[in-house]
């Protein structure tokens, strides 16, 4: 088991790297903003950030936060990340695993493990999650290429 999860993670990581070698170099001219979307009834708001200066089809890149979530106001390390990816001339969306709403913006630890082993034990709604975030980034009206879809995470995200 260990040896196909370290082939798959290799796997993706180097589909990672041969997006990021083939992909054009534009000047870049960064937009970013919150995206509203849904999955099953709960509403849910990502991020996200592309080279508006770049006519072709983007790839898309989809960012899975680390488990205190994307709507911290101390935290916007994946929304850095996503910034990063569009001036290499991706479209980049990070998504809301939980809703804007799940967490106090004081939350610590206790908190941020409560809603992270909510997914954790239920990899399905996990994965929906996940899938919601892919169907809202395909369906931006920006320029992006719907077949090159890769995803990336962070500590709970990269589960």
């Amino acid at each position: 088991l260990f040896d196909m999860v370290g082939y798959e993670m290799l796997t993706r990581i180097l589909a990672l790297v041969t997006m990021l070698s083939l992909s054009p170099a534009v000047k870049a001219h960064v937009v970013g903003g919150n995206v509203a979307y849904e999955e099953s009834g709960t509403s849910l708001l990502g991020y996200e950030a592309y080279n508006a200066s770049n006519s072709s089809p983007m790839p898309i890149v989809i960012i899975v936060p680390n488990w205190d979530g994307i709507h911290q106001p101390s935290d916007h390390y994946e929304r850095e990340r996503a910034v990063m990816l569009a001036e290499l001339g991706y479209y980049a969306f990070v998504a809301d695993i939980y809703g804007p709403d799940a967490l106090s913006e004081t939350a610590g630890f206790q908190e941020f493990g409560a809603q992270a082993g909510i997914y954790l034990g239920n990899p399905e709604s996990f994965v929906q999650r996940i899938q919601a975030a892919i169907d809202a980034a395909k369906s931006s009206a920006v320029s992006i290429d719907t077949s090159k879809v890769v995803a990336i995470g962070y500590c709970f995200g990269g589960t």
